[in-house]
């Protein structure tokens, strides 16, 4: 019996993020700030040990590579962030054991995470994990970045079961008067916000509560996926106004009317009723094919009164990223990683900098 069917049996996910890189070390450093309830823990991957030296020491932080990038990162190449990711294979089936459901998290078009992020979803899969991987597209400006993202993207959409991606230039006209450190972190802040929702309804009491079976069904296998959110303003008609909101902010230029499958999380206070939740997916779900599988949570807190904020991951949309123009040189992946580099006699993670 695989773990996800275990899991199925016996209660909720074992559930674990990880950010890879310095933009995805970035996101789980701020997941750690905000807290996230329910058994989820949070991991940094590097190749660049100063990076990882400034993320809070709560958190699992691993170093990877060392031999071949001396612990200074990739400098943006991509064959250096492969070969240290499959010397890597062993540590990261150690640090995947038992786990039912991933969320891979960084910045494509770096050495780093554009190397690195299929390795891992490849061996998460192997071991029978779900696995939704959530990544930044570079802005325009980038040029140098954005083939390699695109080949990224494509590399780890084969690898995962859902590849969420957020176009920075998407970002740049949603929220156009912030400053670039700010725009940052409202993505942080949103990809911390979608994996604490789907996190604590699938592991929390809620007012809906997530089913794994189906976050899972509506997720597997569904190629790429986008990402909306919104909130309402509007107090006469908070459910017409959270519903537009989400629709007219997608982070990615696809077509959700053709979406395979999507999870919906909405959050609300205390006045939040099981039927404006109800009315609200009801609503969203008007806009994609009657035959996608949809799953949605509805959870309370504190501070909501008056106000409802929707999450919403669209899964198998229209693809705009076509395969790849590099080659891919990856090194031998090693078989002699100690087991106790990562985890201890106790079987745990370890915290700190580990150096695998």
């Amino acid at each position: 019996m695989d773990s996800s069917q275990e899991t199925l049996n016996s209660g909720a996910p074992k559930i674990l993020v990880i950010g890879v890189g310095g933009a995805g070390g970035n996101t789980v450093h701020r997941m750690n700030f905000l807290g996230i309830d329910g058994s989820c823990g949070l991991v940094a991957v590097n190749t660049d040990k100063q990076q990882l030296g400034v993320i809070s020491d709560d958190l699992i932080k691993v170093l990877i590579g060392k031999s071949i990038t001396q612990g200074m990162g990739t400098k943006g190449d991509i064959t250096k962030g492969i070969k240290a990711a499959e010397t890597s294979r062993a540590s990261f089936g150690k640090i995947l054991e038992g786990i039912n459901f991933l969320f891979l998290t960084g910045g494509m078009g770096g050495g780093t995470s554009t190397g690195t992020l299929p390795i891992i979803a490849d061996v998460a899969k192997q071991q029978g994990a779900l696995v939704c991987s959530i990544v930044t597209f570079p802005f325009d400006l980038e040029r140098s970045k954005m083939l390699k993202a695109e080949d990224g993207i494509v590399e780890l959409s084969e690898k995962s079961d859902t590849t969420v991606v957020i176009n920075n230039n998407r970002l740049a006209e949603l929220v156009p008067g912030l400053p670039v450190a700010d725009a940052f972190k409202v993505i942080d802040e949103l990809i911390a916000k979608t994996v604490k929702g789907i996190t604590e309804s699938l592991t929390q009491p809620s007012l809906v509560s997530l089913n794994f079976a189906d976050v899972k069904s509506a997720l597997s296998n569904n190629g790429v996926g986008l990402l909306a959110f919104g909130e309402s303003r509007e107090p006469t008609d908070r459910i017409g106004d959270v519903v537009q909101d989400v629709l007219n902010n997608t982070l990615l230029d696809a077509d959700i009317s053709e979406a395979k499958g999507a999870v919906l999380n909405i959050t609300g206070g205390s006045d939040l009723t099981l039927n404006e939740a109800k009315s609200i997916g009801e609503l969203i779900m008007q806009r994609i094919s009657p035959e996608a599988t949809v799953t949605w949570g509805a959870r309370v807190r504190e501070n909501f009164e008056g106000k409802v904020e929707v999450i919403a991951v669209f899964s198998g949309v229209p693809s705009p990223y076509r395969a790849g123009r590099f080659e891919r040189e990856a090194g031998k992946s090693s078989s002699g990683a100690s087991k106790y580099a990562i985890r201890g006699l106790d079987g745990k993670l370890k915290k700190g900098i580990i150096e695998v």
